[in-house]
């Protein structure tokens, strides 16, 4: 889902565990999330903005999942992934890396702030 009305960003399901969300693509420390205040017990969707998120190349077998959209913005490559369980999150990277649609990536989270999460309404 990407959420326009918040600026460009995408939603994350994340499962609550040791320290943390668990998310399809690695574990989400809860003192990088801002929650409601609580430890959750219940499914959070974390909001991800495109550069909240980097890939990287990798082999099928290491990957989270792959490019399937490119879109060249200037000083800037806006890249749509799909992840292996269905999930479409955006990414955006500087215009001198440059991946194919179908290229496989790990997918990890760069933000350096923490990152707002809502209530789930996916199980």
């Amino acid at each position: 889902m990407v959420a326009d009305f918040l600026g460009r960003a995408s939603y994350l399901t994340g499962r609550p565990a040791d320290g943390g969300l668990e998310t399809p693509i690695g574990p989400v420390e809860f003192d990088k999330l801002v929650t409601s205040g609580d430890r959750p017990s219940e499914p959070l969707e974390v909001l991800l903005r495109p550069d909240d998120i980097a890939v990287m190349p990798r082999s099928a077998d290491d990957a989270d999942g792959w490019i399937v959209n490119r879109k060249f913005n200037g000083p800037t490559v806006r890249y749509r992934i799909e992840l292996e369980n269905g999930t479409v999150l955006e990414s955006r990277h500087s215009h001198e890396e440059w991946l194919e649609p179908g290229t496989p990536v790990a997918v990890t989270i760069s933000a350096s702030h923490k990152l707002p999460t809502f209530e789930s309404a996916r199980e």
